[in-house]
């Protein structure tokens, strides 16, 4: 017979099967002569180690299995049999030690297994007590430098019933090691329970060989694969309910999953088809399943692998698992067949590269780390586990489940295994700090979708599988969104004022300093606009600007533009003579009504008031017989564009009315309510101040020009006049407060209204302290969708603990809301997506802007022959219904290739006391490198210290990545006329607080002596005492080597946790200080110390 020739794969099976490498060596392990009392570690036992020195006396690492075993039990078979395999396998009897550089592994003489007795069988609620006490074996943690590695504790359950707690530390011990020691366990019992020799020949190599040959072993080409597959990678953003800590505990919970068996069958199908194995479909669903939650299309997903690939190491129990960053790309939307072909093939290369250890791949990598004990990079992994093992023993029956230890090593860790009817059950194990059950149930409800929307049509794009049940779907586009509220019969605005008229004409409608007018005097002033408007030819589907200060004339007149049929164009007098020639120009009125001279280059004619104040007193003051309906234009406001120019808004009568009237059904004004006008006419929020109290019969006082800007004399109109009602953006909200004058209102301020930028919980705080009985609500709506869409009360006491950003809140009557993805479909709550607006409330469009209107107002896939507004807001709705607001799309910016909120470090800046508002953006460095610079207001001092004060409190708040690199300190915040930040007007970043300044030398004996041991440990010549150590060449292993140098020369000590919260020489230095100034003459040997007292 002639054989061809082998392929490449073939050629590996040879040499594997001839115990010879890849390149031809000897691959096999030899026993080692190592001294058995000062061993290596692993590289899967180091990282183990120096997370037990971040987590000490953490239950994260312990692998426990529960044996229920039916039948006649014979105890002293068992305690024999467990005896054996401690002898049997040294890696069990291994104590763990460290030195000043490197963590070491000392192997303990075989003695007997302590095997604790509990007798349940006749306790009152056995059941439960038994889950409890296995719960707390579970939980509790190993001192890894003295215990055994192998805990048991035998509980009676009933006369013939016993569950074995069997718990190991995953330093000695993973998945495989745990099958491996129930198979000993059963062939050692029944042996000795019928007195025959055990079919176990003795190891010939214990885990300690394999750890000193791993260290000759040559994984450089792997690492240089990864290093390369990897690049530019970020880790999966994930939504999360809780903001992610700083550092974390690893508490976990987790909820069951049930994958149904005929549609598990079909994906064996599918995967067939594709020469994929079931693991590799299950893992392109879990994959489209974080992209689409995330919105990212490059995802990576953690996989174990038993990483066993010699002969040699399959019946040995220790830690041989290693982690693989499964990285896959959904961008080109490929169907869900194609992408289990990449998840096949890129699997394969990945498998083929497994023996790089995973923290040696970070160390290339350098990503930007967490400062946290998470894997770095990995958030999110898939197992696909083995059936539980039972065994059939002399007169007795053993079957072995897992026991959750309540930990998450990873946010979320999705974990099935198949059972007799063919189905995958398992659980979805989640980090209950950052998840609440809630949305891991809708996680694991999703996953499902996905994988059947796959197997239904495997070739449609993932970007476009479902997300949702029909249950879900239904929630979120019909009640969540508002659809399900219809709006109120369409009217006009100057319609509803003229009903307040004819109810109470002589009740007073506006004051303005010594002018007051009544209902009947402002509809008859009005009235006399009308005319005077019609008399020149005025009408419908015509535009009217106006330019004029606020008063009590302003108002008379924009109703009268509106009785005349027309749209007015509100003209700012104090914007800018360039701004003012544009809009003029762009709107294209028929007329400029103005209170003084405008440019001379107007496209338009204008009128001066002043010069018609005769012809004016002539008009009559009857209500002119205008048919206006509720679908033409009420106004034209201009708001900022892209492209540096402003853009007109159209807005129709019914958009504007559907608004009022929601807001009076919602925060109701009576008849003794008084609401203020201060807002620039240019700001469309600013129509609502006079309008609304104008069609409910309510008094509105007129602020006159500038005080708006001086929150003494705001405070001061407020009391005076009794204000009731008042919106604010936040940041004058929060500078009107902070005035000592404010806290005169709140005998009459009932409440304020808030929008136009972020309400944060502290400004919600400070609203209640210095107005106790004034209710604050969040107000979000952006100009195209008619002032508010959604609201929410900003009552601190009904906001999460977490909650540091005020959420926008719930529909307003007659808009429709849809987060959606960006193929218009809408996504699950706690998804992220961009916010779209529908309903009555979207405005006409952009004037004379065709192009830009078709971009922004999209055809409605949700009901035909409407629109959609989309906003550009990244948003996700909250469990509870409500919106919140995630930041602008187009602000998200990636740095290290981290994606970044900036609204996010915002909120943490301004939580530091000495910080009265913060306000970050994005720009560029002198390497043109891309950074956060943070702008800060201080409360009242300026004191070289705060910069490096709020640095360091940004960093106990926030991953390194989200601290500003330049920090700028401003005495005020540059405003635009409709009050809001004007940012374009920020200055430039200065080196204030510049990570790129240079090193900062030691200025105290401590700081001098950790610089040494810094420098030293780094093999660096040089370093500031304000430099990340894992920015300048840190990893974990040398932080580990780092603690332990410094407790040996300070003699006290420092946990790792305490390096990972401020990573600088400074602030170990000042931890050190603060030790040994509150202990002068002792310190305790804690348990972290005793690992340097290593027992004989």
């Amino acid at each position: 017979m002639r054989i061809g020739p082998l392929s490449a794969d073939q050629h590996r099976l040879l040499g594997h099967l001839l115990g010879e490498s890849d390149d031809g060596r000897p691959s096999r392990i030899p026993a080692s002569e190592a001294d058995r009392g000062h061993l290596p570690l692993s590289a899967a036992q180091r990282r183990l180690w120096f997370l037990d020195q971040v987590q000490p006396g953490s239950p994260l690492y312990n692998v426990v299995g529960a044996a229920h075993l039916h039948g006649s039990l014979d105890r002293a078979a068992l305690q024999r049999s467990l005896d054996e395999i401690v002898r049997r396998h040294e890696i069990l009897r291994t104590t763990f030690h460290q030195d000043e550089d490197e963590p070491w592994a000392r192997v303990r003489p075989a003695g007997p297994v302590p095997l604790p007795y509990h007798d349940f069988s006749a306790r009152p609620g056995r059941d439960a007590a038994v889950a409890t006490r296995t719960a707390r074996e579970a939980r509790r943690p190993f001192d890894l430098t003295t215990d055994l590695m192998l805990r048991t504790v035998l509980l009676r359950t009933g006369p013939d019933d016993h569950v074995l707690v069997v718990c190991l530390h995953h330093i000695a011990a993973d998945g495989w090691s745990l099958t491996l020691l129930v198979r000993e366990l059963a062939v050692l019992y029944g042996a000795l329970r019928t007195g025959r020799a055990a079919a176990l020949p003795e190891p010939g190599l214990q885990y300690a060989d394999f750890a000193v040959w791993e260290h000759t072993r040559q994984v450089e080409p792997q690492l240089r694969y990864w290093e390369q597959r990897l690049r530019g990678l970020a880790p999966v953003d994930l939504p999360t309910d809780v903001p992610r800590h700083a550092l974390a505990s690893f508490a976990g919970e987790s909820l069951p999953v049930t994958v149904p068996a005929d549609l598990v069958r079909r994906l064996h199908e599918l995967g067939a088809a594709e020469r994929a194995t079931p693991y590799t479909v299950l893992l392109a669903g879990f994959v489209t399943l974080l992209g689409r939650w995330s919105g990212q299309a490059d995802v990576v997903v953690a996989a174990s692998t038993a990483n066993r690939t010699r002969v040699e190491t399959e019946q040995m129990i220790g830690c041989f698992v290693n982690t693989l960053p499964l990285r896959v790309d959904l961008s080109g939307r490929p169907g869900f067949r194609e992408l289990v072909r990449q998840v096949r093939d890129g699997c394969l290369a990945d498998y083929d590269n497994q023996d790089a250890p995973f923290d040696q791949v970070v160390e290339r990598l350098r990503p930007e780390r967490e400062r946290t004990a998470h894997t770095p990079l990995l958030r999110h992994t898939l197992v696909l586990a083995d059936p539980n093992p039972s065994v059939d023993l002399p007169d007795l029956r053993m079957e072995v489940t897992p026991v959750r230890t309540a930990t998450a090593k990873f946010e979320l860790r999705l974990e099935l295994c198949p059972d007799r009817t063919g189905a995958l059950t398992g659980v979805l194990e989640y980090s209950s700090e950052v998840y609440s059950a809630d949305s891991v149930r809708r996680l694991a409800d999703s996953f499902v979708t996905v994988l059947g929307a796959a197997v239904r049509e495997p070739d449609r794009p993932v970007t476009l599988s479902s997300l949702m049940g029909p249950a879900e779907y239904d929630r979120v586009v019909h009640d969540l969104s508002g659809a399900g509220v219809p709006a109120p019969a369409p009217t006009c605005l100057h319609e509803l004022f003229e009903r307040c008229v004819d109810e109470a004409p002589d009740r007073v409608a506006v004051v303005d300093g010594p002018v007051r007018l009544t209902y009947r005097q402002l509809d008859e002033r009005a009235n006399r606009f009308a005319h005077f408007l019609r008399g020149r030819g005025i009408g419908p589907e015509q535009r009217v600007a106006v330019c004029l200060p606020r008063s009590a004339e302003l108002v008379a007149l924009l109703l009268g533009v509106l009785k005349a049929g027309a749209a007015f164009v509100p003209l700012d007098p104090d914007y800018p003579q360039a701004r003012l020639a544009f809009m003029v120009g762009d709107s294209d009125p028929t007329v400029v009504l103005a209170g003084s001279d405008l440019p001379p280059d107007q496209t338009a004619p204008v009128v001066l008031l002043d010069d018609v104040t005769a012809q004016l007193a002539t008009q009559s003051s009857d209500r002119p017989p205008v048919a206006t309906r509720p679908g033409d234009c009420a106004y034209v406001v201009y708001t900022s564009g892209s492209t540096g120019l402003p853009k007109g808004v159209s807005v129709d009568h019914h958009a504007l009315t559907n608004l009022l009237r929601w807001r009076q059904a919602t925060f109701p004004l009576g008849t003794d309510d008084t609401a203020l006008f201060k807002g620039s006419i240019g700001f469309d929020v600013t129509t609502g101040e006079w309008a609304w109290p104008l069609t409910c019969g309510a008094r509105v006082v007129v602020a006159r020009p500038g005080v708006e800007r001086d929150p003494a004399g705001l405070a001061a109109l407020i009391r005076d006049e009794h204000v009731t009602t008042c919106n604010f953006v936040p940041s004058m909200l929060r500078v009107f407060l902070a005035d000592p004058a404010a806290a005169g209102c709140r005998q009459s301020l009932r409440r304020v209204l808030s929008g136009g930028e972020s309400l944060t919980r502290d400004l919600a705080e400070q609203c209640r302290a210095v107005l106790p009985g004034t209710q604050l609500h969040n107000l979000y709506g952006p100009t195209e969708a008619t002032i508010d869409v959604t609201t929410f009360p900003a009552d601190p006491a009904g906001l999460a603990d977490h909650t540091r950003v005020v959420p926008l809140g719930r529909p307003v009557t007659g808009s429709r809301l849809y987060v959606l993805d960006p193929e218009l479909a809408p996504v699950p709550v706690g998804v992220a997506g961009e916010l779209y607006v529908g309903g009555v409330a979207v405005a006409l469009g952009y004037h004379r802007r065709p192009g830009l209107t078709a971009a922004r107002f999209v055809p409605d896939p949700f009901t035909p022959g409407r629109r959609l507004y989309r906003t550009g807001d990244r948003v996700r709705w909250l469990a509870d219904g409500a919106l919140a607001f995630l930041g602008r799309l187009d602000d998200q910016v990636k740095i290290r290739g981290q994606r970044i909120e900036p609204a996010e470090t915002e909120a943490v800046l301004a939580r530091h006391p000495a910080v009265r508002g913060a306000v970050v953006t994005v720009d560029r460095d002198q390497d043109g490198d891309t950074r956060l610079t943070a702008y800060l207001l201080p409360h009242d001092r300026v004191a070289a210290s705060l910069v490096e004060e709020v640095r360091a409190h940004a960093r106990e708040h926030l991953p390194e990545h989200m601290v500003p690199a330049a920090f700028v300190l401003l005495a005020e915040w540059p405003v635009g006329p409709n009050g809001k930040l004007d940012r374009s007007a920020l200055p430039s970043a200065t080196p204030v607080g510049d990570l790129a300044r240079p090193a900062t030398a030691p200025r105290t004996p401590t700081e001098r002596r950790v610089m040494d041991i810094w420098l030293g440990v780094l093999d660096v010549e040089q370093v500031g005492v304000e430099d990340n150590f894992f920015d300048v060449g840190g990893h974990s292993l040398l932080a580990a080597k780092l603690v332990a140098r410094i407790q040996a020369a300070f003699g006290v000590v420092l946990s790792l946790e305490g390096l990972f919260g401020d990573p600088t020489v400074a602030g170990v230095a000042a931890q050190l200080d603060t030790v040994r100034r509150d202990e002068p003459t002792a310190v305790p040997i804690t348990r972290a110390a005793r690992r340097r007292h290593v027992p004989g």
